[in-house]
């Protein structure tokens, strides 16, 4: 079905809720199109909802019978001006305090903490509240906005130092490469995303070698490591004459606490001197 859009107020644009369930004061992001072009919107997703784009917040108080929305309603969301959404529970606004999608609590929102990680800033909080028991709808003023927060990391193998056919671990700049892993990061803030993995080699594999670069993290202080592998996460092969890599898609979420160290696994002797780098938003 078509919608019909006020944009007069440009606060109120219409929306539709592919899924149903959900209720009012929660933060929805973009999802599908309906098959006529119409905006459709869901609950954020993920470990890290803080970097979905932000499309509004729900306004539809619910259907007769119950407090969620009906599977294909249209909603009725604000996307900018003064409005309500639900802060979770436990959780304390300060007035003037940057709220982002909550990682806890799918729909609700949390306070930003600053100089923290990259989120997309759905608006700032217009009323000092909680912590509470309870999920409750609080005062905010919407206008998102997204905030950057880039560390660059970098790390290199002493020059000349060949990685052999074996599996290493980076251990800082310019230094020889370790047999076990060495933490080169520890992650502060919850939602800390590893990402933009960049890898050169100032002397390539040869022939039909490889050298595969990822990451592992560990969760308890350096105790034990596990491999950051599968789909979606980041990692760089480099193979044959070639000398340069990089993963600019892909990333992986940080806890806090998390410790993250470079891993190089290599098929053969020849390649040297790797240099590595990524970034951490």
């Amino acid at each position: 079905m078509g919608l019909a859009r006020n944009y007069t107020e440009g606060v109120h644009p219409p929306a539709l809720d592919p899924n149903g369930g959900l209720q009012q004061g929660q933060v929805t992001v973009f999802s599908t199109p309906a098959a006529s072009g119409d905006p459709q919107v869901a609950l954020p997703s993920g470990a890290a909802p803080q970097l979905q784009p932000f499309y509004g917040v729900n306004d539809t108080a619910g259907t007769v019978g119950g407090p969620g929305t009906r599977a294909g309603e249209a909603l009725s969301l604000c996307r900018q001006g003064l409005w309500r959404a639900l802060l979770t529970h436990g959780l304390v606004s300060v007035r003037g305090g940057q709220l982002i999608a909550d990682a806890s609590v799918l729909g609700n929102v949390a306070p930003r903490v600053p100089y923290s990680t990259s989120a997309v800033v759905m608006g700032t909080a217009e009323e000092a509240y909680g912590p509470s028991a309870t999920d409750d709808a609080i005062e905010v003023y919407v206008q998102p906005y997204v905030v950057e927060v880039i560390r660059e990391m970098f790390a290199s193998g002493v020059v000349g130092g060949a990685i052999g056919a074996a599996t290493k671990f980076l251990a800082g700049q310019n230094l020889a490469l370790s047999s076990t892993v060495i933490a080169l990061y520890r992650a502060r803030f919850a939602g800390e995303t590893l990402r933009n993995l960049g890898v050169t080699l100032l002397t390539a594999p040869g022939g039909v070698d490889t050298v595969t670069v990822t990451f592992q993290k560990s969760s308890d202080n350096g105790a034990t490591w596990t491999d950051i592998t599968g789909a979606g996460t980041p990692s760089v092969v480099i193979a044959g004459a070639a000398k340069a890599g990089a993963d600019l898609v892909n990333s992986f979420a940080l806890a806090a606490g998390d410790l993250v160290g470079v891993k190089l696994v290599s098929t053969a002797a020849t390649a040297a001197c790797p240099i590595v780098g990524f970034d951490i938003t």
